[in-house]
């Protein structure tokens, strides 16, 4: 990289290249001046003036900021490179049982529920349906965005709704929807209030909507056993599909490690461990994930050794 290169000067032609390279990425990539402006870090006004040739102020400045954006746009295109693709979506046992939950929620319409430890690929499943079948919203709510609005609000949004008045939400989403035999799957559930969740139950009374409920064990506990609350006795007794399970199923790992190449038996043993603890195929996916890229800079094959540095290495992170 060039020493102070945002202080240097930039002959005619220079400038002339960089915004025929910049130009090139828009039309190659399909993206605009606006996207352009946002990757380089230069406020919009300077970048399009300087694209176009008009830019009235520090020409030589802007230059030397594009020059910075496009190498670094370029070691991060040969650090992609070297860094190894993981596995495309694996279709462990649980992950098969998800789809087939979310499934029949959708054709019945029925209400499901899925709640079970984290990284047992809930979400993974859950976005591998919604990306090979039609008429699926998936939203994932967060602490912040619980409320019924606020939900309703990012399902208006994935639906590309143009009604802005919050009030008129509900309908204006269940009319879209009623017609096509939507599932609407709402993952991170548990962070949902009360109103929020009957809200969604009243999709699926007044139109005919499939729900499906992901999270962690708790949003299933909220509505079961003989602590339910009577609040939630109109949505459990529509529930028509549940599955509660805390870790992965011992094939679920053994489908993983198959898809990422892993046959050594301590290798084997070892990752094996690491999806027996919090985090379960998660933790056991980023750590492979960190391994294959810590070999292939060494020019190495991934090994025992490397899988071993990329788990302590994660585990330090955490810490």
């Amino acid at each position: 990289m060039i020493a102070n290169v945002e202080a240097r000067t930039f002959t005619a032609d220079e400038q002339a290249d960089l915004r025929a390279r910049a130009r090139q990425i828009m039309e190659v990539e399909g993206k605009s001046q606006k996207a352009l402006s946002d990757e380089s870090g230069i406020a919009y006004g300077t970048f399009t003036g300087w694209l176009a040739g008009t830019y009235q102020g520090d020409n030589d400045k802007v230059a030397g900021k594009i020059v910075l954006w496009l190498e670094s746009r370029e070691e991060n295109k040969r650090a992609r490179v070297r860094i190894p693709a993981p596995p495309e979506f694996v279709e462990t046992q649980s992950a098969a049982a998800f789809t087939d939950v979310l499934r029949f929620a959708q054709i019945m319409p029925d209400i499901a529920v899925i709640g079970g430890g984290a990284g047992i690929g809930k979400s993974t499943a859950a976005r591998q349906y919604a990306a090979k079948n039609p008429n699926v919203v998936l939203v994932t709510v967060h602490p912040s965005a619980s409320s019924v609005y606020t939900m309703l609000g990012a399902i208006a949004e994935e639906i590309g709704l143009t009604e802005k008045v919050q009030t008129r939400f509900f309908r204006a989403i269940g009319r879209k929807l009623q017609s096509s035999q939507a599932l609407i799957i709402v993952d991170e559930a548990q962070h949902l209030d009360t109103k929020a969740l009957e809200q969604l139950r009243a999709f699926h009374d007044i139109f005919g909507l499939g729900i499906a409920l992901i999270g962690n064990e708790k949003v299933y506990a909220r509505l079961e056993g003989g602590k339910r609350e009577a609040e939630f006795a109109q949505l459990f007794s529509r529930v028509g599909f549940r599955i509660t399970q805390a870790k992965p199923k011992p094939g679920d790992i053994c489908s993983l490690l198959a898809a990422w190449g892993i046959t050594d038996k301590e290798e084997l043993r070892f990752c094996k461990a690491i999806a027996g603890k919090p985090g379960a195929l998660r933790v056991l996916t980023k750590t492979l994930q960190v391994a294959s890229v810590q070999a292939a800079g060494a020019g190495q094959d991934r090994a025992l050794a490397h899988i071993k540095s990329a788990y302590e290495q994660l585990e330090k992170s955490t810490a």
